[in-house]
């Protein structure tokens, strides 16, 4: 599945700034006094699985119609098998104000490479002229969004919190088992985590003393700091049984060299084995 949260500035859209803050302010009048959210979250989760059978990339837009420091927060979740992720995600932010404004289908013949397709019943009949212009400018924002038209400035991309994924009141919803990669660079002296299976990554640094002048010893010192760490850490990037470490040595001119690996057979509430010794290479 594709979570994504975006930010962009009023200034993007089509409508005139002072005519477009007025629609914003109806529509989030409507949604935080909307008595019927539970049977929007039922006809929102409808409309983006009928919009899912339309092409191969289909996203349902949720927008934050409430200007926060001068942007606009949207919500894109693809149309996906998992089920319940979408449906604790659209029923978190229907809760929390947002519209479900439009679902964009991957289309390579349109302008912008993207249909829209807008469901005007989502409202009641008294906001539906809003719904229609507020759909139609966020759609065209996002869209350019996607193909890279647009300066972060204007529209910027930040990582969707896990805890989301999750009904509300729920507990973090587990992640499959995956490659984590443990990447040391003694020359700038960084350890970098990578959680490929999240799209997530952690990067610090650490002292000038911490160097020995033994990389092996050097990459392993730094390697348990961090195998140690993720014992601890929260969802979704603590361990979870399964998970396959690898730790690798960034050497001065950039290339990476696998240096240890080791799976994980324990969970916080498991007994756990030694962590991961990296060893010298052979001669």
């Amino acid at each position: 599945m594709i979570l994504l949260e975006w930010k962009a500035t009023l200034a993007l859209v089509a409508t005139a700034a002072v005519e477009y803050g007025q629609i914003l302010q109806k529509l989030a009048a409507f949604a935080r006094a909307n008595k019927q959210k539970n049977r929007l979250i039922e006809h929102s989760l409808q409309f983006l699985k009928a919009c899912g059978t339309k092409g191969p990339t289909v996203f349902l837009i949720l927008v934050d119609p409430v200007i926060k420091d001068g942007f606009i927060d949207w919500t894109c979740v693809r149309a996906d098998k998992d089920h319940d992720v979408c449906e604790a995600l659209v029923t978190r932010r229907i809760l929390a104000g947002c519209l479900p404004a439009c679902c964009l289908i991957e289309d390579k013949s349109a302008e912008e490479g993207w249909s829209v397709f807008v469901d005007d019943t989502l409202v009641p009949e008294e906001y539906r002229t809003e719904f229609m212009t507020f759909a139609q400018n966020e759609a065209t924002v996002i869209a350019k969004t996607f193909n890279g038209k647009l300066s972060r400035e204007d529209s910027s991309m930040t990582e969707l919190p896990w805890e989301d994924l999750s009904y509300p009141g729920m507990p973090p919803k587990p992640r499959q088992s995956g490659t984590i990669r443990i990447e040391v660079n003694l020359h700038e002296r960084t350890i970098r985590v990578v959680w490929a299976m999240v799209g997530k990554s952690w990067q610090r640094s650490f002292p000038e003393e911490h160097i020995t002048g033994n990389d092996i010893a050097d990459v392993d010192f730094q390697a348990r700091f961090a195998f140690e760490a993720l014992k601890h850490v929260d969802p979704p990037k603590q361990f979870v049984r399964g998970d396959h470490v690898e730790i690798w040595h960034t050497i001065p001119d950039g290339e990476k060299k696998l240096i240890g690996t080791t799976d994980i057979e324990f969970t916080p509430d498991t007994p756990q084995r030694d962590t991961p010794k990296a060893e010298e290479p052979a001669n």
